[in-house]
């Protein structure tokens, strides 16, 4: 059984396939309700400044298909989309299946046409130097043990990502699981399935059998840190991989907002929460998720800056995502707090905003974690 799985893997069969067009555009003309204004949009041209993405997941063997126009989804199976009123479309196109290992195989070629023009996928930018990364700087320092024995590694990386000689910087703290860096590198694959790129892309750390190994040796968990580091550092020296979507997602990047985490060793975590909410316009009060969102930062109880503000993270309206690792962005308000509050010290708690500190401040800062709501 291993032969044949181990063969199909080989193959790529059953494997989804990722692709990505990236272009840049003037705001003030894309984020337009002028229809006009709106097909006057200068894609790919000088002075651009934000940053669209196009996505698309095909599964050659179920020919399941999935596109995502600048992070909204489009029903399954859907490839005409319209943009700012602009028309486009992406066409999967049959490059050769002659015979059943070919149909398997999945041999295809990908196109997307926005307004009448041809995009550049991003695997068709490997050459282009004016698409780069430069001052890399890949650690995994810590590793902790949290909650119910769960291992998380905290991940720091800066970086400049280089688009079209526009340059960004970027610096990124977040907690994350070995089963995360296995999910990275799976859809890494994806996203270079049937390119030759596909042979660079590294292959992470083995997964142990723990019947064989103690997973929470010291030994174990250095030298499983120490290979980490080194994976994810030559896996982003790899081209494009770094402005891959589900990269930045796994650095606890997005569009405009930043993913960040800290642990609670003990106590709480040092912020006061409030419920978000909207009204309508009938006054009416309206649940709005995720709900938990920080108001203010408190000391402990020497009258020091608690966690979330000594980390340096963390800012005013940041929201939490993440309690042990389990999403809570659809849970009600009360449930996050009393997960905060009975949750098991260490506890890793993940946080979503639309500030990210560039480096971490000193004196009186807002800061990194959050905590359950102090009455």
């Amino acid at each position: 059984m291993a032969m044949f799985r181990n063969l199909g893997q080989s193959l790529g069969v059953g494997k989804s396939v990722i692709r990505i067009w990236e272009f840049r555009c003037k705001p003030t003309e894309t984020d337009s309700e002028d229809a006009e204004a709106a097909s006057n949009a200068n894609i790919e041209g000088e002075g651009t400044t934000e940053m669209k993405r196009i996505i698309l997941h095909h599964n050659p063997l179920t020919k399941d298909v999935q596109v995502t126009v600048d992070n909204h989804e489009l029903p399954p199976g859907h490839t005409k989309f319209k943009w700012s009123a602009l028309p486009g479309y992406i066409s999967i196109i049959p490059v050769s299946q002659n015979t059943w290992m070919s149909r398997l195989n999945g041999s295809y070629k990908y196109e997307c046409v926005l307004n009448g023009q041809k995009l550049k996928e991003n695997n068709d930018r490997i050459n282009d130097e004016s698409d780069k990364v430069s001052d890399l700087i890949v650690k995994i320092p810590k590793v902790i043990i949290a909650g119910d024995e769960v291992v998380w590694y905290k991940v720091e990386v800066d970086m400049k990502l280089w688009f079209n000689n526009e340059c960004t910087s970027y610096k990124f703290r977040v907690h994350r699981r070995f089963r995360d860096f296995r999910y990275v590198y799976s859809r890494a694959c994806a996203a270079f399935r049937h390119t030759h790129l596909l042979g660079s892309v590294p292959t992470p750390p083995e997964r142990k059998v723990k019947i064989l190994e103690d997973h929470f040796a010291p030994e174990f968990l250095e030298r499983r840190r120490c290979d980490l580091e080194t994976w994810l550092r030559r896996l982003l020296m790899v081209p494009r991989v770094a402005s891959n979507p589900d990269v930045e997602t796994f650095l606890g990047g997005m569009t405009t907002m930043r993913e960040v985490s800290i642990v609670v060793h003990s106590g709480s975590i040092g912020v006061r929460l409030q419920q978000k909410g909207t009204q309508d316009d009938s006054g009416v009060a309206a649940s709005v998720y995720p709900q938990a969102e920080v108001q203010e930062f408190t000391n402990d109880k020497n009258g020091n800056p608690g966690v979330a503000q000594q980390s340096g993270l963390i800012g005013i309206g940041h929201i939490v995502s993440k309690v042990e690792g389990e999403s809570v962005v659809t849970e009600r308000y009360d449930m996050i707090v009393y997960k905060l509050k009975t949750a098991k010290r260490p506890l890793v708690v993940h946080f979503i905003g639309y500030r990210f500190p560039v480096s971490k401040p000193s004196g009186e800062t807002k800061g990194d974690d959050g905590d359950a709501k102090e009455e």
